[in-house]
């Protein structure tokens, strides 16, 4: 499918929009950094092509891409050791993101970071434990109502 004729709102809306894997993986090489948002955002986008705009130089593709529930672990765990803590916060509450991922943020400098791995129903256990001592009492309270604090 040929998009050269298309407008970049019609490019926007077909990648919000469609549900061909090939036209957004096309879409996600795109210029236009809201063409590459969209695409991110799109429940349908395949998890090579969230890999893909996972390396991409805007943080905004990024940050869109750590919140897809089509994203996968392996792109979630590279997602977690970037430099944003916007980027980080959001793989710190997504559900897929793996549990090593969860517990090495847990030591992110960052009260944010913190604060979405302490919400987190899959953050390990001893990760919990460690933010319940946080300098930060927000920390501290979300790690302690945590329901995994609890389990064995």
């Amino acid at each position: 499918m040929g998009l050269s004729g298309f407008t970049v709102i019609s490019r926007r809306e077909l990648a919000r929009s469609t549900t061909n894997k090939r036209v957004l993986e096309k879409l996600a090489h795109d210029e236009d950094v809201t063409v590459r948002v969209a695409v991110g955002i799109n429940s349908k986008t395949s998890k090579p092509t969230l890999d893909f705009l996972a390396d991409d130089p805007n943080p905004t593709v990024k940050f869109v891409v750590s919140f897809n529930s089509s994203t996968s672990r392996g792109t979630l765990k590279k997602l977690s050791r970037d430099d944003c803590s916007f980027i980080k916060s959001t793989v710190a509450e997504n559900a897929n993101t793996p549990r090593i991922a969860l517990n090495s943020l847990s030591y992110d400098r960052d009260p944010y970071v913190k604060q979405a791995v302490a919400t987190n129903p899959n953050t390990p256990r001893r990760a919990l434990l460690r933010l319940c001592q946080d300098d930060s009492s927000t920390v501290r309270k979300l790690a302690a109502a945590n329901p995994s604090i609890i389990k064995n």
